[in-house]
C-alpha cells in the first residue's frame, strides 16, 4: 500500500504508518513517515504530493465535501519526519505534529 497508493520508495523509508478511510465515501487519509535522511524526506514529501494529486482527481467528480477536504490537505516536514493528512481536523493534527518537535 505504501508503494502503490502513496508512491513511496521504500528504500527511503525507515518507518511509516498510514491510515485511510475504510469506506470509499470518505477521503480521510493520514500518513506519518520517518525517512532515512533529510534528502529522503524531501522525496517522501514529493510522493505524498502525488498521492494528494491522485486524490484530487478521484474526488473532484464524486463527493463535493470530500473533494474540499482533499484540497485542504496538510503536508508537514520536520527533519526526517513527514506528515500528510486529509481530514476535517487537518489543521489541528498538523499543529500537533509541529508541536511535538517544539518540546
Amino acid at each position: 500500500i505504501l508503494k502503490d497508493i502513496y508512491h513511496l520508495d521504500l528504500d527511503k523509508v525507515e518507518e511509516a504508518k498510514a491510515y485511510m478511510a475504510m469506506m470509499n465515501v470518505h477521503a480521510d487519509d493520514l500518513v506519518l513517515v520517518k525517512a532515512k535522511s533529510e534528502e529522503d524526506a524531501k522525496a517522501v514529501e514529493e510522493s505524498l504530493k502525488q498521492r494528494n494529486a491522485d486524490s484530487v482527481e478521484t474526488w473532484k467528480q464524486y463527493l463535493p465535501e470530500q473533494y474540499e477536504l482533499v484540497q485542504n490537505y496538510k503536508l508537514e516536514r520536520k527533519g526526517n519526519y513527514v506528515f500528510y493528512v486529509v481530514s476535517e481536523k487537518a489543521d489541528d493534527l498538523a499543529k500537533k505534529f509541529q508541536s511535538y518537535f517544539e518540546k
